[in-house]
């Protein structure tokens, strides 16, 4: 079930999915799945196309389709050749991700001469116009070549004035205020992680705190030299004591060196300042939140421009889109963070958001956070809920959940779950007849033995042994 503004998504358990109108109480029926999956869906931004994985009635691929709400017309925009699914909006109404099984490096078993077809899964884009750009095609390194050279030399004037301009501001202390945002790595290291600095400058003086690893704190013994322009602070993360030297050779950018003071380590960052909003900025933006321009998308060669996204094949799903239209996505237990949109090639690879997660996680309706079951299959942790902020390197918050208490009645709901088992054969068993098993005889027989149950697994044993009457194999029992 996926929320969206006045409306919900509803599924069936037929495969059918319906889109309900809270207030009035209004159904649409939008498609039912022929093998009745449940399917997984995305909203638009503005809430007029719904994103759904459908399977194909002949091949059981499962075919990405789009839902226009307005028309209820649905369109399927992927072909069933290739199983299609867990469909994404951007949140800027321009790309639609989706997982989709086309990697083919098929290996020998160990014990037989079979093929077999592992990390078969790829994640891919599509541009929703035909307008919309592919931002990972090669960029021209073409230049063009002024003939005219007394421009060029009133150029060259205005700009060494404009260099010495620039000099003055990098040394210019009230300059430093603001937010800056980068990375840091050790020296050698693969790994980056994200790092956001918050400078205020007072009578001159430089104060700040610095978040990285999910933790943040104020940054003591601030240095500020204005030529060269160079800050040097100590910042303390997760209680260890960082010294951090940085050059400004841009009137945004930082560059420099940070150095763990208690474990040797060291290596590189790099921060770039972020503009600051304006209050015009804030209101045009609210505007346009209020207005949220219509989507537009061209069906025609849908799949035609959607382009793989550098990211390793393997086992993904469950992709959504953070509030920074940032893509999220499980790679098995882990989830992990992939930026379309950023500038540097070499930045432009996937990060860990969270690892050991469960097989799945949602997003809060603004994209901010992730709810997700921490420590599944370990011996030493208990199982427990958590949340984390929807970006790389993120730590769980695990909650309290002991004040979710409640008095039950075991017996009472042993009887439900038993009758609720029974009546999901009587009502989903593809032979009407039962092979020829009184199906509601079983009932009686089996019901009439809950009385003697001691236990949960006593219960769970007379519905093995009701199921068991019908005499099929495939109907499994867990619980």
């Amino acid at each position: 079930m996926v929320a969206r503004f006045e409306e919900d998504r509803v599924r069936g358990k037929d495969g059918s999915i319906h889109i309900a109108d809270v207030e009035t109480g209004q159904t649409t029926l939008v498609a039912t799945d022929p093998w009745a999956n449940i399917s997984s869906a995305s909203w638009s931004h503005d809430s007029a196309w719904l994103a759904i994985a459908l399977a194909h009635p002949d091949n059981v691929n499962l075919q990405i389709h789009l839902y226009e709400v307005a028309t209820g017309t649905l369109t399927p925009v992927t072909s069933p050749m290739f199983s299609s699914e867990s469909p994404a909006f951007d949140r800027k109404g321009e790309y639609l991700y989706f997982a989709t099984g086309r990697n083919f490096s098929p290996r020998y078993g160990s014990i037989e001469r079979t093929w077999i077809y592992t990390d078969a899964d790829v994640i891919m884009a599509v541009p929703l116009r035909e307008d919309v750009a592919n931002p990972l095609l090669p960029k021209s390194d073409e230049v063009s070549w002024k003939k005219d050279d007394e421009d060029k030399d009133k150029e060259q004037s205005s700009g060494e004035e404009g260099e010495e301009d620039a000099a003055a501001d990098l040394g210019a202390v009230a300059t430093l205020a603001g937010s800056w945002s980068g990375e840091a790595w050790s020296e050698g290291g693969e790994n980056r992680l994200p790092v956001t600095l918050v400078l205020t400058v007072e009578n001159d003086t430089v104060s700040g705190t610095v978040e990285a690893m999910g933790e943040s704190g104020a940054i003591s013994d601030v240095e500020w030299n204005a030529d060269p322009a160079r800050l040097t602070f100590i910042a303390t993360i997760i209680g260890q004591r960082h010294r951090v030297v940085l050059l400004r050779e841009e009137s945004d950018e930082f560059e420099g060196t940070w150095s763990n003071l208690d474990t040797g380590a060291s290596g590189l960052i790099e921060l770039e300042k972020e503009e600051a909003a304006s209050e015009e900025d804030g209101e045009e933006a609210e505007k346009k939140d209020d207005e949220k321009e219509p989507i537009k998308i061209d069906l025609e060669g849908f799949e035609g421009r959607a382009f793989a996204l550098p990211i390793d094949p393997g086992s993904l799903g469950n992709l959504r889109v953070n509030d920074k239209n940032q893509l999220l996505y499980l790679r098995g237990s882990t989830i992990e963070i992939f930026d379309l949109h950023e500038k540097k090639e070499e930045d432009r690879k996937p990060k860990t958001v969270v690892s050991n997660a469960a097989a799945v996680f949602e997003l809060s309706p603004d994209g901010s956070k992730i709810l997700t079951i921490t420590n599944p299959g370990s011996d030493t942790s208990p199982i427990g809920m958590g949340i984390a902020d929807a970006k790389a390197s993120s730590k769980v918050e695990r909650f309290d959940t002991a004040g979710l208490a409640g008095a039950i009645n075991p017996r009472e709901e042993w009887r439900q779950i038993f009758t609720d088992s029974w009546r999901h054969f009587r009502d989903w068993f593809y032979d009407a007849n039962m092979h020829g098993v009184d199906w509601r005889g079983v009932y009686d027989h089996y019901a009439a033995m809950l009385p003697d149950a001691v236990n949960r697994e006593d219960v769970g044993f007379l519905i093995a042994e009701m199921i068991s009457e019908l005499n099929v194999g495939h109907a499994y029992y867990r619980g």
